[in-house]
């Protein structure tokens, strides 16, 4: 262990409370909405199993971190740095940015690519990672989540029509 303090968080208590608050209460409307799709249905998943499980893994969470938000020791107005508020901004607009493309650029690009290029602007841009880390993340991200949803599950997930339209 370090004996190094821990960087001084550039958000008071009160924003980190707040957020986790919202995010838990989310998560237990997700689990209500994914109760009523059905968790299984003859002998097989139903609509709302997968829902469900992520809706119970973000609930908890957020309580964690609503648990730890809680425990942190309170922060003046003062202390807080307006550089350091920019900071915070800039990086939220880069993933709200990130999520936005991947939205758009789903059906076009193909969840493949859309993915890898979500996940090395989120990586780079906003998280300041080196290239060989940002591009082994994303590329591996794209490859497991193929494997999980494709090969495992069975799932149809976008080619990309401007694929399509390259090949055939």
């Amino acid at each position: 262990m370090s004996d190094e303090a821990a960087p001084a968080s550039t958000v008071s208590r009160r924003w980190h409370v707040l957020g986790f608050v919202v995010f838990t209460a989310a998560g237990f409307y997700a689990i209500g909405v994914a109760l009523q799709l059905g968790l299984w249905r003859q002998n097989s998943p139903g609509e709302g199993l997968f829902p469900f499980i992520a809706a119970v893994a973000m609930t908890a969470f957020a309580v964690a971190g609503l648990v730890s938000a809680w425990r942190m020791p309170r922060r003046s107005a003062a202390a807080a740095n307006r550089g350091d508020l920019a900071q915070t901004l800039i990086r939220v607009a880069a993933y709200i940015f990130g999520l936005v493309f991947y939205a758009l650029a789903l059906n076009p690009l193909g969840f493949i690519t859309s993915t890898i290029v979500t996940v090395v602007f989120i990586l780079r841009f906003a998280e300041r990672y080196s290239w060989p880390v940002t591009l082994a993340l994303a590329v591996g991200t794209a490859a497991g989540c193929q494997i999980l949803f494709v090969i495992w599950l069975g799932a149809i997930l976008p080619f990309g029509y401007l694929w399509e339209s390259l090949l055939y």
